[in-house]
């Protein structure tokens, strides 16, 4: 009887037990499981299977664009299709040869020229190229680049397009942390000369940009929820490091000055560069999001923020660069319609953004080219 007892026991024991187990599993399934099927309906984007990199290692570039790429890029606000041509240009296919009177403007910038947040179709330098203007479009934006990436990449890859313009867009990250800490190709000066120096390919194999190569090969990484979680860390952790571990952030002196040698001395490589294929070179100072929509907070920015613009006009100014910045009549843009130009939580132009920068800049662009607004030739 006792014996019976304690078996009765035992089991009523173990069947509690896996009772209190079944439902933590449940209780721990049922939220994965409705997040997955949340994700798989209302994300999209980022987490789709097609998702692909769209970037291939390069030994000059550090990375470069994958020529003839067709794929899905996106994030939690944004899902656009992306294309890139046989020479790895963002967009429709682009020949070295010239259209006969048209004139031909080549971008140079990071991922805001590049339209990280935008469709071929919505990217502005995509906008100008569809217009008729008499102005055909070479978009060598790329993303995370540095404004030495964009110096080689213009200088190696650029001037086979023969354009009559090349336009440099310059957002403040690429003077405040990539010229110094970029994990691409970085110049020093020395003795008032720039010095390119190499890159460090281990800490380039970190990078977010490469993180995803060999993803899609195991069963775990067809769940977006493991993808969610995944890039949460990484973003993060790369957050993390720009704003909390990179030194020269906290304004030291020597970061300072170094910083600024090394972008006064690029951009005037990019002036003779240019001045010696007889083709003009025009600096467009790409705002952040906080400058135009004054009601964003942005985290992240340096102390030296709202001195980088005046500091970079003078400097273009005295040494004869022209320059442009779209910053006022974005602002006026926005607080006359208050439709967002910029996503919040990723930072690029929205397509409504990407379409008011193409018309703001158009009438600049084409005056530099000497055609009016209907894109005829104006008289010399």
């Amino acid at each position: 009887m006792n014996t019976a007892t304690t078996e009765t026991s035992a089991n009523r024991f173990r069947k509690a037990i896996l009772l209190v187990l079944t439902t933590l599993l449940l209780g721990i399934l049922f939220p994965i499981v409705l997040a997955e099927v949340g994700l798989r309906l209302f994300w999209g984007g980022y987490y789709e299977k097609d998702a692909e990199p769209r970037y291939q290692r390069d030994e000059i570039l550090g990375w470069s664009p994958i020529p003839e790429f067709d794929g899905i890029h996106g994030a939690a606000e944004f899902k656009v299709r992306v294309t890139h041509d046989t020479n790895g240009l963002r967009g429709r296919e682009v020949s070295p040869a010239r259209i006969p009177d048209v004139s031909r403007v080549v971008f140079v910038g990071d991922s805001m020229t590049y339209g990280h947040a935008a469709s071929d179709e919505d990217a502005f330098v995509g906008i100008l190229d569809r217009r008729e203007n008499g102005m055909e479009t070479v978009n060598l934006g790329v993303g995370g680049f540095n404004t030495g990436q964009q110096f080689l990449r213009l200088k190696y890859q650029g001037f086979k397009y023969h354009p009559d313009l090349v336009v440099l867009d310059v957002f403040w990250n690429d003077i405040y942390w990539e010229n110094l800490d970029s994990p691409g190709p970085r110049f020093k000066v020395r003795e008032g000369e720039l010095v390119q120096l190499g890159f460090d390919r281990e800490e380039l194999n970190s990078e977010l940009i490469f993180q995803r190569e060999n993803e899609g090969k195991e069963l775990r990484d067809r769940s977006y929820v493991y993808r969610l979680i995944s890039d949460s860390i990484k973003l993060l952790r790369a957050q993390f490091r720009d704003n909390f571990s990179r030194k020269f952030k906290e304004g030291t002196e020597e970061k300072e000055v170094q910083t600024w040698e090394i972008m006064e001395a690029l951009l005037l490589e990019f002036k003779k560069l240019c001045e010696e294929h007889s083709t003009n070179l025009l600096v467009v100072l790409i705002p952040d999001q906080v400058e135009v929509e004054a009601d964003k907070t942005v985290l992240g920015l340096p102390p030296q923020f709202s001195s980088l613009a005046p500091h970079l006009e003078q400097f273009l100014s005295d040494n004869g660069i022209e320059y442009y910045s779209p910053l006022d009549d974005l602002k006026i843009h926005y607080e006359e319609h208050q439709t967002p130009l910029y996503f919040n939580m990723n930072r690029h132009m929205t397509p409504e953004g990407n379409r008011v920068l193409a018309e703001i800049m158009e009438p600049v662009l084409l005056d530099k080219l000497g055609r009016n607004e209907t894109g005829d030739r104006t008289a010399p």
